[in-house]
């Protein structure tokens, strides 16, 4: 068995964990996610076997005692070969490091990942509660606006003004001419001035039928709430990653590129984004 350990916040750990669950499918090996059985809540993942409290307490106490193995992929010494290795030959073992990445082995496990990360039914009502009316003509858009460490992450690379923000969902906007849009807006940052943002956006995009809406909801059901989006705005994170994991929603995460226009040719799926995902974050060629 496999103990996927990591530090991180949880779409982080979404991602290492269904990484490190096609390899050990791949290898004919079980898998359980440490953050997954006391941490987060919320997915069918975590009524699964050996996913509860007393399974991580003691899968703790064994690493403090050393008497479990721990590979670590972020270790000065290691090699995937080395890790592999380890894994293959231990019967048991603690597994952390977020460079672990097997996104090759990806798509032949998307159908028992996406069953895995299924929400629970309470996440979905609650998420499609803070949802507007919509009809088949609607186009529902996602804005994640991340801030908090993303002001000082890599000289400020990925944090974007609210102008920013507002030039570019308009762009979008301007491919749904005539169609009702309506837009999530899903932030942690505490300061938004809310008033002025929706003001900002209906102002510039006059001709849309614009409905506006915060869902404050917690961070599963926000993250249901983008998945069920046609389209999801923001920079790169994985939290919108993970929101595009459930096959309905497509991201584009945006680059500091002047753009006159945004064709929907730009937005991907979530395959395709994994194969950009840390490349985005050395360079914008990628964006």
């Amino acid at each position: 068995m496999l103990f996927i350990k990591d530090k991180g916040q949880m779409c982080n750990n979404i991602y290492q964990y269904i990484n490190l669950y096609a390899w050990a499918r791949e290898h004919g090996l079980k898998t359980m996610s440490l953050r997954f059985a006391h941490k987060y809540k919320g997915f069918a993942i975590c009524r699964t076997p050996y996913h509860n409290r007393a399974m991580y307490l003691l899968v703790n106490t064994l690493k403090t005692l050393r008497l479990i193995p721990c590979v670590d992929y972020d270790g000065k010494a290691a090699t995937y070969e080395e890790c592999e290795r380890r894994m293959l030959s231990s019967r048991n073992a603690i597994v952390k490091g977020w460079s672990v990445r097997y996104s090759s082995l990806l798509p032949g496990y998307m159908d028992e990942i996406r069953r895995l990360f299924a929400f629970d039914d309470d996440i979905k009502a609650a998420a499609r509660h803070n949802m507007m009316p919509a009809d088949a003509d609607t186009v529902s858009i996602g804005l994640h606006i991340r801030r908090g460490d993303y002001r000082k992450f890599l000289g400020g690379r990925h944090y974007f003004t609210d102008m920013e923000f507002t030039e570019t969902l308009v762009l979008l906007l301007d491919n749904f001419k005539g169609k009702t849009c309506n837009i999530y807006i899903c932030t942690n940052d505490k300061h938004l001035d809310k008033d002025r943002f929706i003001h900002a956006v209906r102002s510039h995009a006059s001709s849309n039928s614009c409905h506006i809406a915060f869902p404050h909801g917690s961070g599963q059901e926000d993250l249901c709430l983008l998945s069920e989006c046609d389209y999801i705005l923001g920079p790169v994170s994985s939290y919108s990653l993970i929101a595009t994991m459930y096959g309905k929603a497509r991201c584009l995460w945006m680059s500091h590129k002047v753009r006159k226009e945004l064709p929907l040719s730009l937005f991907r799926d979530f395959l395709s984004l994994t194969q950009i995902f840390d490349l985005s974050f050395t360079s914008d060629e990628y964006l």
